[in-house]
């Protein structure tokens, strides 16, 4: 006990602790969410929203379950499993600063880690009564307003006719959320979009797009959640159906075995991908189950050629409504879908069985296109499978197979190991046929869903020291069907490297390199036959922070993509960021200065860029030119937040056609967020 006493003291002095806000959580996952845009997905709120109510309501350290940690979704299983190991051999943490003593955890992840957990446990039973839901319950108010300056082609009349779009180009979000005791929590969300019309219904205008839940969590000894509402539902490796932050390769290159909550209150503006209805998940000793049903309207546009047999011609996924065509096409449509699991979950080892049924209004119309061959067109589509965890000493299996109607298989399977003390090494092998097709499933791969795909992923990661961390992935696969634009079967591959240093909450210092082989048609006028060839992208990135000042902070990147597809094309971009933080002013302030060189589009780049709370930035740097952005948040009193954004991209050699021959874009959001 001494030994660790003089031990946590040491991790004090090294490591100060001060107070995080959701900028401090969301900047810890800088490099994924750039990938993870990059790879276009963009559904990220969820996560980034569980962390931040976690950093208010941390997670007990000394209590906390294997499932916890995971669900965290910032750990690898070999992280998990060095706390747990460090708990049991030396007891219960004494301070979150002690978890730097724990094997396998760099400075960065224990930073990200320590805003989310705490070591001081305050049981306490509220009674749940008309009373204290009233005076004891925390209500948060946002709202928040978005427009561009110059106006898009789109809203404006020509030659007297009406403009494309029905509404203004402003956008709007409106949020209530409830939270008793984080045992029962009500969130409603009303959005919006640039170019839609409020509706009027009972004189009162209602935004186009509504979504709320009621989520009761432990309200029996046999149901640990209970949703009511918009949720999203997560099932083993996330083949059948994925609520889990990423579903593919991140700077994370350890974080690739999936352990999400089974259920998930939804909160995003993404107008898709949800389910609407109840979910409940619970356990009975070692025996975890979950179960739901949804009923959801659908946007589609309608085959009618026929009249006895209508079919859906297509989905359209972008949520918005803004023309005659689009609003013809808004929730015209419904589909069904029910499921769950059962599964034990014991010490060493967890196995589930999951399910899952989806049964549309109509059928869908067979696609024309070959490479959509094996799409799905009927009207009812079952999925099955059996997702596992096991720890062995040192290693960690886990992996799912899942079945589409009895017939097409899909795997994935890994394997995690930690060879020494700072050595981490994982393999994952992923076979994906191409009659396997899913509707809310997105498995660990390079393209989207879990179809058309065989490979093998490689990672690693080797701390030279306490500060020093290298990281690295290979990834190989191949496709055995035709993709879009791709009129024959193709390959690829990726390489990963990252090297970083970090000097306490002084500096992190961060190089990077990726290269990625992709193939897509050649087009050759004098060839019949469809050939494909390689597309080779390489991008170069380094990366410092450092605080001038416990207020004070700077942030220099320098990236270089050079883009290979017959002829070579490069991008450059270089930003400097300013991060201006007072402990004791209700002022604070962030901005950037960038200039960006983009000959196509090809070799474009990605950058996270700092936004208003709940909001996200990361846009491609495209063309030529420049973009200044800066964020500015007032709190006046203790319960409210003001924020403001204004954000231009600036382009000296081309003008913007679809925004009125100009050569600028300006964007401006405004934010107010109240606490009663």
């Amino acid at each position: 006990m001494f030994q660790k006493i003089i031990l946590l003291v040491a991790c004090i002095v090294f490591m100060r602790s001060f107070a995080f806000t959701q900028d401090d959580i969301v900047e810890g996952f800088q490099s994924q969410l750039e990938t993870y845009f990059e790879a276009e997905e963009t559904d990220l709120l969820p996560i980034i929203e569980y962390l931040t109510h976690l950093s208010k309501n941390p997670l007990d350290l000394n209590h906390c379950s294997y499932e916890d940690l995971m669900h965290l979704e910032i750990l690898s299983q070999l992280q998990v499993e060095q706390i747990l190991k460090h708990r049991k051999v030396l007891g219960d943490f004494l301070d979150t600063h002690e978890l730097q003593a724990v094997s396998g955890l760099d400075l960065q992840t224990i930073s990200l880690l320590s805003q989310v957990v705490t070591v001081e446990s305050k049981i306490r039973w509220t009674p749940i009564n008309f009373k204290n839901l009233i005076s004891l319950g925390k209500s948060d108010l946002l709202i928040r307003a978005k427009t561009f300056i110059e106006k898009e082609q789109d809203y404006v009349s020509n030659e007297g006719k009406k403009p494309n779009f029905s509404g203004n180009n402003h956008q709007y979000l409106f949020r209530y959320k409830y939270n008793f005791d984080n045992r029962i929590i009500f969130n409603y969300l009303g959005e919006k979009d640039p170019g839609e019309t409020l509706i009027k219904r009972h004189i009162v205008p209602v935004p186009d797009f509504n979504s709320g839940y009621l989520a009761i969590l432990g309200p029996c000894k046999y149901v640990d959640q209970l949703i009511i509402g918009d949720f999203n539902i997560h099932l083993g490796q996330g083949l059948i159906s994925n609520a889990s932050y990423g579903g593919g390769k991140s700077a994370s290159v350890m974080q690739i075995s999936k352990l999400a909550k089974s259920i998930r209150s939804y909160g995003s503006v993404n107008e898709n991908g949800f389910m609407r209805g109840m979910a409940v998940s619970g356990k009975a000793k070692i025996i975890h189950y979950t179960a739901f049903c949804s009923f959801r309207f659908l946007d589609s546009r309608l085959d009618t050629m026929y009249e006895t047999d209508i079919t859906i011609g297509s989905q359209s996924l972008t949520g918005f409504h803004r023309t005659e065509e689009e609003l013809a096409d808004k929730q015209n449509t419904h589909l069904l879908s029910f499921g769950g699991k059962a599964g034990i979950h014991a010490k060493a080892i967890r196995i589930s069985f999951n399910f899952t049924g989806n049964r549309y209004e109509f059928g869908l119309t067979k696609p024309e296109e070959l490479y959509r061959k094996f799409d799905y067109t009927q009207q009812t589509v079952f999925h099955s499978g059996i997702d596992y965890h096991v720890r062995w000493k040192n290693l960690l299996f886990s992996g799912e197979t899942a079945l589409m109607n009895l017939s097409s298989m899909a795997n994935v399977h890994m394997v995690q190991l930690s060879l020494a003390k700072d050595l981490d090494l994982a393999l994952l092998y992923r076979n994906y046929p191409s009659g396997y097709q899913t509707i809310f499933g997105e498995g660990f791969g390079e393209s989207g869903g879990a179809s058309n795909e065989h490979g093998i992923y490689a990672s690693g990661v080797f701390r030279l020291a306490r500060n020093i961390r290298l990281e690295a992935y290979i990834d190989l696969w191949r496709y055995d069907w035709l993709k879009y634009l791709v009129d024959r079967p193709s390959q690829g591959y990726e390489y990963f490297f990252k090297a970083e240093y970090t000097l306490r909450k002084k500096m992190q210092l961060y190089f990077q390199y990726k290269s990625e082989l992709k193939q897509n048609n050649f087009s050759d006028a004098a060839s019949s036959v469809p050939e494909i060839a390689d597309v080779i992208k390489t991008s170069y990135r380094a990366h410092i922070a450092y605080k001038l000042s416990p207020t004070i902070e700077l942030r220099n990147r320098v990236e270089w993509t050079i883009s290979s597809k017959g002829e070579t094309s490069h991008g450059l971009l270089i930003f400097q960021d300013v991060i201006f933080k007072p402990l004791q002013f209700p002022v604070s302030f962030t901005g950037r200065l960038a200039y960006f060189d983009i000959e196509n589009w090809d070799s474009r780049i990605y950058s996270y860029e700092n936004d208003l709370l709940y909001a996200f930035s990361i846009p491609v740097y495209y063309r030529s030119g420049y973009r200044i952005y800066g964020n500015i948040r007032y709190k006046p009193f203790k319960n409210m937040v003001v924020e403001a954004r204004m954000a231009r991209s600036y382009y000296p050699f081309e003008v913007l056609s679809e925004y009125g021959e100009v050569n600028h874009k300006t964007e401006i959001k405004i934010q107010l967020k109240y606490s009663f």
